[in-house]
């Protein structure tokens, strides 16, 4: 992972890194178990929360990006849960392997491990400017 972010060997000291953006950092991003298990554990946190999908999606906005999301990116956060809330009760295949096993609500574990893992992988949380 430290090749696909252009993090120095460590063999020598360097002044300024080399920045670049490929596939294969979305990737990693998607699908390397360091970001895809605290992903899981925000959304098992979130599915055991009695709220609205407004709450939860700030609630995942503001741990993640430390900063409350603008009504525009609550907006859409929400429509993407609901939108995977129906994908996962049509599969529930797909709900057990997003949420990480078969305990608790399935579907909303897996729902809000997706919303975590969206934010995750927005610029503002990966780079820093």
């Amino acid at each position: 992972m430290y090749n696909t972010f252009d993090a120095p060997s460590g063999e020598v000291c360097i002044a300024r890194r080399e920045v670049s953006n490929s596939p294969l950092q979305a990737l990693s991003l998607l699908n390397d178990a360091v970001f895809i298990e605290p992903s899981q554990a925000i959304g098992k946190q979130l599915a055991q929360e009695d709220a609205s999908d407004e709450a939860r999606a700030s609630e995942v906005f503001r741990r993640l990006m430390v900063r409350p999301p603008e009504k525009d990116e609550l907006a859409m956060l929400v429509a993407f849960a609901g939108k995977e809330r129906e994908r996962f009760v049509n599969h529930e295949s797909a709900a057990i392997k997003v949420a990480g096993d078969k305990s608790g609500n399935v579907v909303e574990r897996a729902t809000w491990t997706a919303v975590a893992r969206a934010v995750m992988n927005l610029d503002e949380s990966v780079t820093k400017d």
